[in-house]
């Protein structure tokens, strides 16, 4: 089974973010030495290893800076589920199949939609660009996963299959 490592850091950690990434890739995939890999960017800002197998992903929201990490393409989004102009956001960056559902049921969902958005655009590196609104989350062909961290954040991940996913707080 494919597995992906979600590492959860306080917004506040004083550590750098090469230090975050350097700790979780060590957890992860602990024979990688660490003077081994590089990050780069491709042309539309997606991070990536220049020299380990591993892909990434990376987030933050409110108290939480997450990392994930798998063997397989991964897009990951985490979203402080706060209150905000529901409506007006869905209108204007949701495909008219997402607006739709979520009135159907009074905005509940917009999180979820939104995350599962996010997280799809960073597995396949095109980011938040004018086609955003263009796709439906409903007629994608990845699979996504939810983890709650705690009752007021929400983490969607995108991969090519379902994967165990392993949550850990450093």
């Amino acid at each position: 089974m494919t597995y992906a490592g979600l590492y959860v850091f306080s917004i506040t950690d004083t550590r750098l973010i090469g230090q975050r990434i350097a700790m979780a890739v060590q957890d992860f995939a602990p024979d990688f030495p660490l003077a081994e890999y590089k990050i780069a960017k491709t042309k539309q800002g997606k991070p990536f290893f220049e020299e380990i197998p591993l892909k990434l992903s990376i987030s933050h929201s409110g108290r939480w800076w997450i990392l994930a990490l798998a063997y397989d393409e991964i897009g990951m989004d985490v979203q402080e589920m706060r209150t905000v102009r529901y409506e007006a956001i869905a209108r204007r960056f949701f495909h008219p199949e997402e607006v739709e559902e979520l009135e159907k049921a009074g905005f509940d969902d917009f999180y979820r939609i939104w995350t599962k958005k996010e997280s799809y655009v960073k597995f396949t590196g095109t980011g938040i660009d004018a086609h955003f609104g263009k796709f439906s989350v409903f007629n994608v062909p990845a699979v996504f996963q939810e983890v709650w961290l705690e009752e007021d954040y929400i983490v969607t991940i995108w991969m090519r299959e379902t994967a165990e996913v392993r949550l850990k707080y450093l």
